[in-house]
């Protein structure tokens, strides 16, 4: 039988630490091709979420940039080309400019296109805020997937 000569690899040692890839800014303006008006306005957007409380704290994820409260995320924010898309955490009530997303209650979505929209999302952020930390403070389950009196 011919069989092709493949490399013996050593199996690696399962304790041994994985090699983490680390996610950044650049990966994801270059990911998604983002034109420069978007990004100066994510740094902007960025920097008034990160102003609302000095416990926020950002993570940078292979998809997503991710805003926590700090115990649980109430902001995942995708950069598109020419635009910013939001999923943020509402506690079921309604926030101007956020759509509620079926079967997902507790988050709705949101896009900012520029500048102009930047007060009303910055409002809509500011009450997500809010809400998860109200729900947080009343042990109420804010995942994704979470039953909701209307899912029960």
């Amino acid at each position: 039988i011919n069989t092709p000569e493949v490399p013996n690899v050593q199996p690696k040692d399962p304790e041994e630490s994985v090699e983490e890839v680390e996610y950044d800014l650049d990966y994801h303006f270059k990911r998604k091709n983002v034109n420069k008006d978007i990004q100066d306005f994510f740094v902007d957007l960025d920097k008034k979420i990160r102003d609302i409380d000095e416990s926020i704290w950002v993570k940078f994820a292979q998809t997503a940039i991710t805003y926590y409260s700090p115990e649980k995320t109430f902001v995942y924010l995708t950069l598109q080309k020419n635009s910013l898309a939001l999923e943020i955490y509402t506690g079921q009530k309604k926030i101007e400019g956020v759509q509620n997303i079926k079967n997902h209650e507790n988050w709705g979505t949101l896009h900012i296109h520029n500048k102009n929209e930047l007060a009303v999302a910055m409002s809509a952020i500011e009450k997500s805020f809010d809400y998860i930390r109200e729900a947080i403070k009343n042990n109420e389950n804010t995942g994704w997937y979470a039953l909701t009196p209307k899912g029960k």
